[in-house]
């Protein structure tokens, strides 16, 4: 049987449903099109086809060189092999050094091209109609078929594919659409025409009958750019918003758009520069083993999974179920010493009844808890024979579940380590930290990386507490505990499994709590894996991105955390965090207050000790269930600062 230029076989029924291709059926990791030669100058570079220092030179002539030929072109079309024929040149190169790049051109577009995942199931869907595409572009019908071939199931139809630079007609004169519908046989009125360009895809089709099912324009949003400004020009700048559009676009119409920005872009860039800081600080230490804690690290792992393979491709990444209620009971085998060591750090943030769950004990001895914590002086002795016994044997059962873990793990050896968690207080590494002192293993005390901290534990060296962002007071914790929630309960402890090995044993997730934290961490995780079509190209400058990714992921969390906009302030109060009530209190009351922006903006007020408008982790850590009423007086309070500010003339 007879073969389009797409691939398709000729007898094969034609689709009455036809698409425009790019925004459409695809769309690229790049802010424009031109955003492509830069990866292809690095590439280019790479390859000892440009001279270092001329990618910029380069993307100037092969912008230039396809406007000439366009313009010479008038009502037809550039072709792919016409502009590299022009570069040879200005350029310097023989006709096999053209070609070459031209080819690399092609792969470049197909390292940035993803699939926006409803429409392009939708066209590629099994059955024996093959889709029909139409582009104006100048890659040839058959580039375009190996990219959407590349991208699809091998069992697929192939799709038929009208390429204006082969057909030298193009959709915005109408003459691409009357030659296809030439070919088909088919009359107008049974078409429906999909695409993204309000005249290419919509006026122009109508008016030669066709109907249409226009599909919003892809655009680029102001939060996308980093620092908020549409005219950025810096290379990673582009890299990372094109990395934000991408995981809009993969998101869909029906994702709220807060949510999206939240998670797919300040959320997914300040994690993933994080992450690039990790990697980093734990290659140029030489670690190779990095524990990625439960249940903050879930999504962490996830996105150092995506990046090792270009920042450290040595590191064995794990995943450890961890948790203050599995951790700290088995490291202090004494009452006295725990009581001491959570009196001593948490009292003023914990409650008593906190303190006895996370230490093993009961609703009983609670109130010998809280007598404790009421005295003079913390760390008291605890008098009680009977809580003494109770204490010590829970403590000696959890320490060999977790010392039973960690082994069965293979995580007791000698190889430096590098823990992996969000903060706040380095509790975990302390615990381990003296489990493995208790326990007499010949194990290198572990190093731990983090969001920030709050306080840092004398038990631990300075220099073993590594963190990425110090400044505490502009970090608003509520904010990053909801970017870094687990689709899993906290774990409660380590039990025999099928196969005779400790397992972790996890507390129980609601199904709809844990198919939103999967949805946020499906924006974050197509966020990255943009990210990583750049990284893994030939020639990109890893260390480089990764340096500019650290400061820039910095910046984001910063701003999430102190000034998010109110539609990213009431997606993530939307969320609900399973650490406490608190939590699910505030994110309440979040909703309430968006006005308080503008009030916080104009007072600079601090509350709390943090620097944040966003209530959340300030009255979290205040109120006691008095989260009305703090609320309130937060409010009336900015209201006679700003009225201060206007009778002095300092606000305009």
């Amino acid at each position: 049987m007879g073969v389009t230029r797409g691939g398709t076989s000729a007898g094969a029924a034609w689709s009455t449903r036809w698409y425009d291709c790019f925004d459409t059926l695809v769309t690229r990791v790049a802010v424009e099109p031109a955003d492509v030669f830069r990866l292809l100058g690095w590439r280019l570079v790479h390859d000892r086809l440009l001279a270092p220092g001329s990618i910029d030179r380069f993307i100037e002539h092969r912008a230039g060189s396809e406007a000439t030929l366009r313009a010479q072109a008038g009502r037809g079309e550039v072709t792919l092999v016409a502009i590299y024929a022009a570069l040879r040149l200005p350029l310097g190169w023989t006709r096999r050094q053209a070609a070459r790049a031209a080819r690399l051109e092609i792969d470049a577009e197909s390292r940035l091209l993803i699939p926006i995942r409803g429409p392009f199931e939708d066209a590629l869907a099994h059955d024996d109609r093959a889709p029909v595409v139409l582009s104006d572009t100048y890659f040839s019908a058959r580039v375009l078929t190996k990219l959407l071939r590349g991208m699809s199931d091998p069992s697929w139809c192939p799709p038929r594919v009208f390429a204006s630079a082969d057909a030298q007609r193009t959709k915005v004169t109408g003459e691409l659409f009357a030659h296809v519908l030439k070919v088909s046989g088919l009359a107008p009125s049974a078409i429906v025409h999909c695409g993204d360009h309000p005249r290419s895809d919509d006026s122009v089709p109508r008016a030669l009958g066709l109907r249409t099912a226009p599909v919003s324009p892809a655009g680029v949003l102001p939060y996308e750019y980093a620092g908020s400004r549409a005219d950025v020009d810096d290379a990673f700048s582009r890299v990372v918003a094109g990395s934000m559009r991408a995981a809009r676009v993969m998101a869909g119409a029906d994702v709220d758009p807060g949510e999206v920005e939240a998670f797919g872009g300040h959320g997914a860039a300040a994690l993933a520069g994080y992450v690039a800081w990790v990697l980093t600080q734990a290659r140029r230490r030489g670690i190779t083993r990095l524990w990625f804690l439960a249940r903050d690290g879930q999504i962490l792992l996830a996105i150092a999974r995506r990046m090792a393979p270009a920042l450290h491709p040595e590191a064995e990444l794990r995943y450890v179920h961890a948790s203050r209620l599995a951790w700290c009971l088995p490291a202090y085998p004494d009452l006295d010493d725990a009581l001491e060591h959570w009196l001593a750090r948490y009292v003023r943030g914990t409650s008593p009844s906190e303190i006895a769950t996370v230490l093993g004990l009961e609703a009983d001895d609670i109130a010998a808890i809280a007598r404790l914590a009421a005295s003079s002086g913390p760390g008291r002795p605890a008098k009680d024979p009977a809580l003494l016994r109770r204490y010590a044997a829970r403590a000696r059962q959890a320490r060999d579940a977790l010392l039973g873990y960690l082994r069965d793990e293979r995580l007791l050896d000698q190889a430096p380590t590098l823990l992996v968690d969000v903060g706040w207080n380095a509790s975990l590494q302390l615990a381990l930290t003296d489990l493995l002192r208790e326990a007499g293993v010949a194990m290198p005390p572990p190093l731990g990386a983090y969001v920030s901290l709050r306080r840092r534990p004398a038990g631990i060296a300075h220099d073993a507490l590594l963190e990425f962002a110090p400044d505490e007071t502009r970090i608003n914790a509520a904010v990053v505990e909801l970017q870094t929630r687990a689709d899993h309960g906290s774990t409660l402890g380590y039990a025999p499994g099928d196969d005779g090995r400790l397992v972790p044993v996890l507390q129980t997730l609601d199904g709809a709590r844990a198919e939103s934290v999967r949805r946020a961490q499906r924006l974050m995780l197509d966020h990255v894996d943009a990210l990583m079509r750049w990284m893994g190209s030939p020639g990109f400058p890893v260390d480089a991105f990764a340096a500019w990714l650290e400061n820039h992921g910095r910046e984001r969390l910063v701003a999430l955390c102190r000034t998010p906009s109110n539609a990213v302030g009431r997606a993530l109060s939307a969320q609900v965090h399973d650490d406490g009530p608190g939590h699910v209190r505030v994110a309440t009351l979040a909703r309430r207050y968006d006005r308080l922006a503008l009030w916080r903006a104009l007072v600079g007020e601090t509350f709390g000790g943090r620097t944040s408008w966003w209530l959340e982790g300030s009255i979290a850590a205040s109120t006691r269930g008095r989260g009305d009423f703090m609320a309130h007086l937060y409010a009336q309070r900015l209201m006679l600062r700003l009225a201060r500010h206007l009778r002095r003339g300092t606000v305009s």
